[in-house]
């Protein structure tokens, strides 16, 4: 009867693991145990930020942010946006809900950075003054926006959808910052004329595809 020989170095199908990002493949032992996750996949990543305990009218172009202080605003971080330094994510919608219920004048522009934006001011400043020069030291990690007007209420809360105002998704790595190397970060600009409730939170939803 014939007889398969195996090549040298052969090592059986079954036990087989493959690199996280394209390596070649090794055998599985108790140091090389079979991988915990499958590449790529569909993700959903929330974050969100609460406003002053005031009702200051925004209007367009109006910062929205956790405080009045320029310096002590803190952009809103998404963590956990990739499995690892490096990788990059598809971005297809963000979603936006905040506590109140009212939406007359609840349209925003939600932007999207690879690193932190530090703001030159604080809730209710001008972040766009509608010149697109944003109000912001750097744009280097600036990745997109998405416009989304909120349509749907409760008694309690409301919420929107939008998708990316430029393309049909945002596609970006991650990884802009030290010990913070899978998140992404967000800022919230009113677009219209919107009279907040005191203390009112807001959450945003990135939707879309890990690599």
């Amino acid at each position: 009867m014939p007889q398969s020989v195996a090549p040298a170095g052969f090592v059986p199908v079954q036990s087989v693991a493959f690199g996280q990002f394209g390596q070649e493949a090794t055998a599985v032992s108790e140091t090389s145990p079979l991988p915990g996750y499958s590449p790529g996949g569909l993700f959903a990543v929330a974050a969100g930020v609460t406003r002053p305990a005031d009702t200051t009218a925004y209007a367009a172009g109006d910062l929205v942010a956790n405080a009045v202080a320029t310096n002590a605003v803190v952009p809103i971080e998404l963590a956990s946006v990739t499995r690892a330094a490096g990788e990059a994510v598809r971005i297809e919608r963000v979603r936006l809900r905040k506590a109140g219920p009212v939406l007359a004048g609840a349209s925003f522009r939600v932007h999207l950075f690879r690193s932190p934006p530090v703001v030159a001011v604080g809730d209710n400043g001008v972040l766009d003054p509608g010149t697109g020069v944003l109000a912001i030291a750097d744009i280097a990690g600036y990745v997109g926006a998405v416009d989304i007007t909120m349509n749907r209420a409760g008694q309690v809360g409301a919420t929107g959808v939008g998708t990316p105002n430029t393309g049909a998704s945002i596609t970006c790595d991650t990884g802009g910052t030290a010990g913070k190397e899978r998140s992404l970060w967000a800022l919230i600009e009113a677009r219209g004329a919107y009279t907040p409730a005191s203390a009112e939170s807001f959450v945003v939803v990135i939707e879309g595809a890990r690599s």
